[in-house]
């Protein structure tokens, strides 16, 4: 209620006195991948996942962008803004989360919703219910992959290829001699 008013309102003043500096953001995030290569490494900075098979060349096709730990990283040094997600509802069968980024620099609030099914498939079939400490890491889950959405449709296109591709070529610079790692 009021505290978060307030604290809008502050970061909103601060934005105007303090422009960010989008360079030297840029920067910062390119130094922190050659600084600490191994957070490149990390799973979570690029994810690549199986989206099913192209129908002329018969090969396994992947969807891949920047990943959960990435977003944050970025979003930690997006002067001006804030992340975070909420659950708007919860029912019986299902919740829904809302992951938020405000940009107050630009005046940009950008709001991604997903819902979270209290229901599995099991790998030998059939429909099996969450139990509620498990519901609720897939809420955590589900909720962290909504911010990183509303975090990177918010950020310049620019800014999210050179990061993405600088964590590309450190992965490829500590990918062995043979370069088997996947990118």
């Amino acid at each position: 209620g009021t505290l978060v008013k307030r604290e809008n309102l502050v970061q909103l003043q601060i934005a105007q006195q303090v422009p960010r500096n989008e360079e030297a953001i840029c920067e910062e995030l390119l130094k922190e991948v050659e600084t600490w290569p191994e957070a490149a490494e990390d799973e979570s900075m690029i994810y690549c996942k199986p989206v099913g098979t192209d129908p002329t060349t018969k090969e396994e096709t992947f969807a891949e962008d920047l990943g959960i730990r990435a977003a944050e990283s970025i979003a930690g040094k997006w002067n001006n803004s804030s992340a975070g997600f909420d659950i708007v509802t919860e029912t019986d069968s299902y919740a829904i989360v809302a992951g938020v980024f405000l940009d107050y620099q630009r005046n940009i609030r950008k709001v991604v919703y997903r819902r979270v099914s209290r229901f599995y498939k099991k790998r030998g079939g059939g429909i099996v219910k969450w139990a509620d400490d498990r519901f609720s890491i897939v809420v955590q889950a589900e909720g962290s992959k909504a911010v990183r959405e509303a975090i990177l449709r918010t950020l310049p296109l620019g800014l999210k290829m050179r990061y993405k591709a600088k964590i590309r070529e450190v992965r490829a610079k500590n990918a062995g001699p043979l370069g088997e790692r996947r990118l």
